[in-house]
């Protein structure tokens, strides 16, 4: 579970870098 959330973390993060190139 613990992993999960890391994970929904750093992909967040890559969606926000990914929208701000957009």
């Amino acid at each position: 579970m613990g992993c999960s959330g890391i994970t929904q973390s750093i992909y967040g993060k890559l969606v926000l870098r990914s929208n701000h190139f957009i």
